[in-house]
């Protein structure tokens, strides 16, 4: 994310499909200065008890399909002007039985630099692409 001036963010919004995240409580939040066109950070830093914030869901019907938007409110993040890498990321069970739910891509072109994952299976600094090769924004909104 871009930011022109300081900001004050009290909220951060996502959108996933419908699933298993309406069952979580509580994602991974992450902000962190850009210093590079991928995320260089460690997969176990990503994880930390501090990153935890309290999330509450919501069906929304956008267009004809029904979405799921994930809020984290209640927040009190300054942040000076500059780019960010910025990640909220819902605790919930993505193993067992489908439909699973995943973070949905705009429609948009890119802004910026694509949207990246980390690989997390082990403590690493994997970074990709994971809808590769086309290359996607996800949805977020402050």
């Amino acid at each position: 994310m871009h930011f022109d001036s300081p900001v004050r963010i009290t909220a951060i919004r996502i959108y996933e499909t419908t699933g298993t995240v309406e069952a979580a409580t509580q994602a991974l939040l992450w902000i962190h200065p850009k210093n590079s066109v991928m995320p260089t950070t460690v997969s176990d830093s990503l994880e930390l008890a501090s990153l935890l914030v309290n999330i509450n869901s919501a069906n929304e019907t956008i267009g004809p399909d029904t979405r799921v938007r994930v809020t984290a409110s209640g927040l009190d993040i300054e942040l000076p002007a500059g780019d960010y890498w910025v990640s909220l990321t819902p605790r919930h069970n993505y193993g067992g039985t489908p439909p699973y739910s995943y973070h949905l891509v705009t429609t948009s072109a890119v802004v910026g630099d694509p949207s990246a994952a980390i690989v997390a299976c082990t403590s690493n600094s994997t970074w990709t692409y994971p809808l590769a090769p086309s290359l996607y924004d996800y949805v977020f909104l402050y």
